[in-house]
């Protein structure tokens, strides 16, 4: 597949590739040169005859991401599983020990916390 950010030649024209949307059966390509902007339509059903026309001439420089920003929260099903479990452990132990509430409720906050967390995240990494 193309890579964001990568310069392509396609048919003798040079561009960076700016992204690649489907709809009702035509891939819309963009590649963004100097002072133009090339948009190509393709026939989503013959991709494999046409992406290879896509000659890939450089890769985009990595660019690293500003310090301020939080390390990825990785997508760890165990970890929400576990977590899930603990809240419906904490009902169940709410309703038989009213004594356990504030730590329940610590646990609720610290929750919240953390949905913020990935929330805000998702926000800063412009993914909404």
């Amino acid at each position: 597949m193309l890579k964001d950010g990568a310069v392509y030649e396609y048919h003798g024209k040079v561009g960076i590739y700016k992204g690649m949307q489907f709809h009702k059966g035509v891939a819309t390509i963009i590649l963004e040169g100097d002072d133009t902007q090339e948009v190509i339509k393709k026939d989503c059903s013959k991709i494999d005859e046409w992406l290879p026309e896509f000659r890939l001439i450089s890769m985009p420089e990595k660019q690293e991401e500003p310090a301020h920003l939080p390390a990825p929260i990785k997508n760890d099903s165990s970890l929400i599983t576990e977590l899930k479990d603990k809240l419906l452990a904490d009902i169940d132990r709410v309703r038989m020990d009213k004594e356990y509430i504030p730590q329940a409720k610590q646990a609720c906050n610290i929750t919240n916390t953390l949905l913020n967390l990935v929330k805000l995240e998702i926000i800063m990494r412009g993914s909404v």
